[in-house]
Formats: C-alpha cells, structure tokens, sequence
C-alpha cells in the first residue's frame, strides 16, 4: 500500500491505526523516510530495512519457518538475515 500526501497531515498513523485493527500481527511496516536523503534507495539499503522491519515483528515460529525455506535467508532465534553477493537468494 502506498499513501502520498502533504507531510505532517497523519499518513503514517492513518496505515498503522488500519493495520493494527485489521491484521494486527500480520504486516511488516518499512518507514522509506530513512531514505529521503539519498537521490534513490540501493537493493540493499531496502533488503536490510525489510529485514530490520521483520526482526522488529517476527514472533512466530510459523513466520520463521516459511522464511527459512528460502535460499539466502538465515535464522537465528528470532532473528532474521538475508545473504548478499553470488550466495544471494532470490524471492521469488
């Protein structure tokens, strides 16, 4: 989902305010703001805010399990890495 609009008018609390009343465990939130200085934001500048976004959420083995299964990701406890380079898996 992807919202525009003015800054400071509430966008952020509009997407969690839904979430959190409709799929309170089930959604992974990346806030792009960290990357507003940047002119584009890298593959892996994105990899590793999704990754960041997921550890913040991850508490079911469930969710670990399905992650584990993909080439490149590793989990350790409750924490999630995704691999770079050659060994780089793809989600697809």
């Amino acid at each position: 989902m992807v919202v525009f609009g003015f800054r400071r008018v509430g966008k952020s609390s509009l997407i969690k305010a839904v979430l959190n009343e409709y799929a309170p465990s089930n959604y992974f939130y990346i806030d792009l703001r960290r990357f507003e200085e940047g002119g584009y934001v890298s593959y892996r500048d994105f990899v590793k805010a999704l990754e960041d976004s997921i550890n913040a959420r991850v508490r079911s083995r469930r969710l670990l399990s399905i992650l584990s299964r993909i080439r490149g990701v590793s989990i350790s406890g409750f924490r999630v890495s995704f691999s770079w380079g050659r060994d780089r898996g793809c989600v697809c």
